[in-house]
């Protein structure tokens, strides 16, 4: 009888892709992942901030301080920085749609953070050092400078792109002083 009833409860539990009622409920998996109710099904959520995942007074706590491109994420248009130690790190948004043949909603690179102060989130603001970038990197702000990574080439953002404004012999990030190039 008990094992019946064991095998009973395993074809009870929520399983990824499931169906399930309650938008937002769910349970960690293990200390860096969560399984929670998204849009009428079980769906597995990395939890890569530095508390991972976890349980407080019977609610499910999962840092999304820190996320990878194409991964599942919760609230759209929520923004976080790519996880320590990326090889690209940046600003990712929440978008709707943005995994290869899904409909769900998952991480999309928003800006290239390459810069010596990377991606970082303090609380819910996030910092981005673009002082650094890579010609056609997305970035933010209109007629914003950067060196190119290597330190040939003055950068501007042009329509959501970083473009060469022109060569340099030193292209160097001065901190307070900006950007030069000589």
């Amino acid at each position: 009888m008990a094992i019946g009833l064991g095998a009973s409860l395993a074809a009870c539990s929520p399983r990824e892709g499931g169906a399930c009622n309650r938008e937002g409920a769910g349970h960690c998996l293990d200390t860096t992942r969560a399984l929670t109710c998204r849009e009428g099904r079980w769906r597995v959520l990395p939890c890569r901030g530095g508390a991972g995942c976890s349980t407080n007074a019977d609610a499910l706590q999962c840092d999304r301080g820190a996320g990878r491109e194409g991964e599942p994420c919760a609230a759209l248009e929520q923004r976080t920085c790519s996880e320590a130690g990326a090889a690209r790190p940046g600003v990712l948004v929440c978008l709707q749609g943005t995994s290869p043949g899904s409909t769900g909603s998952a991480w999309a690179r928003e800006a290239s953070c390459l810069g010596p102060g990377g991606c970082r989130t303090e609380g819910a603001k996030i910092t981005c050092d673009d002082s650094r970038a890579e010609p056609g990197a997305l970035c933010l702000r209109a007629g914003q400078l950067a060196c190119d990574v290597t330190g040939a080439s003055l950068l501007r953002c042009q329509d959501g792109r970083f473009a060469v404004e022109r060569a340099c012999t030193r292209c160097a990030v001065d901190g307070d002083a900006g950007i030069s190039c000589d």
